[in-house]
């Protein structure tokens, strides 16, 4: 083997090869260094916001029955009602546009029917997102509203069907009980015998019913929105510091790969 392959590394090598090319390195460093002030200048740091939403819903036997699929809700908020809300906001505010993509807007399922919208965005952002959300709850809303007109009818048309029965039941025993005769009396007993079971069904299924109605409510917010108290994502020391690393690594890569073909070239000139 030549003397190229038999040259063992030491740290005196390598910081020798530093020292001998270490215009490189600075100039690499310091590209990198400005390059990283500069951004960090210019990075805004992002927050994040969020607001709970109530899907439209009511109560039925103390759990949420939603009305309409939290999968698609959170499909339309994304593809239909953001975009027409977006530009809603634009026009209104022309002299301050905003423009948030689909990959920056995420609304999540939290079960029966609640989701967290979120979005990120600067640290004064707050009262637009309050706006646009407001808009999509007002959105969502509307699309729920032939559902919720729906089960109203529906809950009205029970709770009347309920409530008849209900009549039918207490003037028969109204009936019954205006006789006194001693068979009037055993019928009595065996009818309200019979009858006790679906006049307390009746009962309970009127109680149900009309908590299904006073419980039916549109599309709503849960809570206001609220912003996280520190950025999300990269900070900008950190970015600076991301920067000065890469600017170390590739310095000292630049040094070692000028030397390395420095040395090839001397060895290939002495062959």
């Amino acid at each position: 083997m030549n003397d190229f392959t038999q040259d063992e590394i030491s740290i005196y090598d390598i910081w020798s090869v530093a020292v001998k090319r270490k215009k490189i390195f600075w100039l690499i460093f310091g590209l990198f260094f400005i390059i990283g002030c500069v951004a960090a200048i210019l990075h805004k740091p992002e927050y994040r916001y969020t607001q709970t939403v109530q899907i439209a819903n009511y109560v039925d036997g103390g759990k949420i029955v939603v009305l309409r699929d939290p999968k698609n809700v959170i499909a339309q908020l994304s593809s239909i009602y953001l975009p027409s809300e977006i530009n809603r906001y634009n026009v209104k505010h022309i002299d301050k546009p905003v423009s948030i993509s689909e990959n920056n807007f995420t609304a999540t399922d939290l079960g029966d029917g609640v989701l967290a919208l979120t979005a990120k965005g600067s640290a004064q952002s707050i009262n637009v997102y309050a706006e646009i959300f407001t808009g999509l709850i007002a959105q969502s809303s509307t699309h729920s509203e032939q559902l919720i007109q729906s089960e109203k009818s529906y809950f009205k048309s029970q709770l009347a069907n309920l409530q008849k029965q209900l009549a039918y039941q207490e003037i028969l025993a109204k009936a019954l009980f205006g006789r006194s005769s001693k068979d009037d009396i055993l019928l009595q007993q065996i009818i309200v015998a019979k009858n006790q079971s679906n006049y307390t069904q009746l009962i309970a299924a009127i109680a149900k019913t009309k908590q299904n109605l006073a419980t039916l409510e549109h599309d709503h917010a849960l809570s206001k929105v609220i912003r996280s108290s520190h950025p999300v994502g990269m900070s900008s020391f950190s970015l600076l510091l991301l920067f000065v690393i890469v600017g170390f690594v590739l310095g000292l890569f630049a040094v070692f790969a000028v030397e390395f073909f420095a040395k090839a070239k001397e060895h290939k000139s002495r062959d």
